[in-house]
């Protein structure tokens, strides 16, 4: 979010894998999505996937915006529990706006928010910075895309009410793919 930070000397030129190690990610990510889009995606497990990464990829400002209002959908409750649900037991800090001009403002201040709170650091992060290198989240998040079956099917079955990790792993155990549990 906001761009990315590059070492003094680093970014200027070269392959794309010496400037992938020479800039620095951010430690902030939004996640946008309109009530009806994450709705959807709740029904069709994009969302327990997409948190899953978010969770993964090292950044420790993950934020979710939810644009519009929850109230006025037909299937609200969806919406509501989700937005509990990413504060208390995904530890993600929710944005809601009312459409696309609130949004924009928000990106806005919080760009103006990124971009003060960064614009100090110059040259090379300094020990024990938790800024991560494009190139370290590119392998991580490449990484998270080959999930076997098994992994996907584990993290499907935990979002079913009632299933926990300790639950789906004992499903799992027994029946390592959707087929075989059929």
């Amino acid at each position: 979010f906001g761009g990315d930070r590059r070492e003094a000397g680093g970014g200027g030129g070269g392959d794309d894998a010496d400037a992938s190690e020479a800039r620095y990610v951010l430690d902030f990510v939004v996640e946008r999505k309109s009530v009806d889009d994450l709705i959807e995606s709740i029904k069709s497990q994009r969302y327990g996937m997409q948190k899953h990464l978010l969770k993964r990829s090292g950044y420790s400002r993950v934020m979710y915006l939810i644009e519009g209002d929850i109230d006025a959908h037909n299937n609200a409750q969806y919406a509501r529990n989700a937005c509990v649900h990413l504060q208390l037991n995904d530890g993600f800090t929710l944005l809601r706006t009312a459409g696309i001009n609130d949004t924009l403002r928000t990106y806005k201040n919080l760009s103006k928010y990124v971009e003060e709170l960064y614009s100090q650091f110059v040259g090379p992060a300094p020990p024990g910075s938790e800024c991560v290198t494009m190139g370290a989240l590119k392998s991580l998040l490449q990484s998270e895309r080959t999930l076997t079956v098994q992994d996907m099917f584990k993290l499907q079955l935990q979002h079913i009410p009632g299933i926990g990790k300790q639950a789906a792993e004992a499903v799992v155990q027994t029946f390592p793919t959707p087929m075989r549990f059929w």
